[in-house]
């Protein structure tokens, strides 16, 4: 059996109570994480959630690292980690191999 299954979980195959928008209305915000609420607010997905989340716990993320937790190509890494920074989530830093993204100042202190 391989051990570096991923099973993903779909927000709609959680049980209605433990949907980030209904805990949200029954507890408020603040029993949500921040990627929780941003992807509320601004209807981000699941993979950028988890480009957030790992900023949180390493700092900063490239577009490497984002593909190897994401499971996507480079291209779609590219434009999915500049439209976070578009939005305003993430700062882009860096030239060339060297470009790694911080969550925005606005973020970091959640």
């Amino acid at each position: 059996m391989d051990k570096n299954v991923e099973y993903k979980v779909r927000i709609k195959d959680l049980p209605k109570d433990e949907r980030p928008r209904e805990r949200l209305i029954k507890y408020g915000p603040k029993h949500l994480s921040t990627a929780e609420l941003l992807a509320i607010i601004m209807r981000v997905g699941t993979r950028q959630k988890k480009a957030v989340d790992y900023i949180k716990k390493k700092g900063k993320i490239t577009s490497r690292e984002y593909r190897k937790i994401t499971g996507i190509g480079k291209v779609y890494a590219v434009r999915e980690l500049n439209e976070l920074v578009q939005r305003k989530i993430l700062i882009k830093k860096g030239k060339g191999r060297g470009i790694h993204y911080l969550l925005s100042e606005r973020l970091v202190n959640d």
